[in-house]
């Protein structure tokens, strides 16, 4: 499937691929590409895009890259005074220091 090049469409199914509960809608490596693509649409300039980067290096158990993004997504949260990524940011982190993908509940 060819998703459009829409940053907030691209980082809503790469979410999903990453951190849902019920592990057959997970793909890591989709999240990743999904997600590359829209950090590099927005030339890695949303804090949000980034920290779902993160998530998705999670979920394929590459944990440093996880680190380095959810560490990048915090930073510019925090520089843009965003502190509802600044916190999602902060649990993710937990998690990839623990070596665990990041599981969120579906947003209603």
């Amino acid at each position: 499937m060819e998703a459009p090049d829409s940053p907030a469409f691209l980082n809503e199914l790469a979410w999903i691929f990453a951190t849902h509960p019920n592990p057959n809608l997970r793909d890591g490596a989709e999240a990743i590409r999904l997600s590359e693509r829209a950090c590099a649409l927005t030339k890695h300039g949303q804090a949000k895009l980034i920290l779902t980067l993160a998530a998705a290096y999670a979920e394929a158990g590459r944990f440093s890259e996880a680190a380095n993004s959810g560490q990048e997504a915090l930073s510019l949260a925090r520089s843009t005074d965003d502190t509802s990524t600044s916190a999602l940011a902060e649990k993710l982190l937990i998690s990839v220091q623990s070596h665990q993908p990041y599981r969120a509940e579906p947003s209603q």
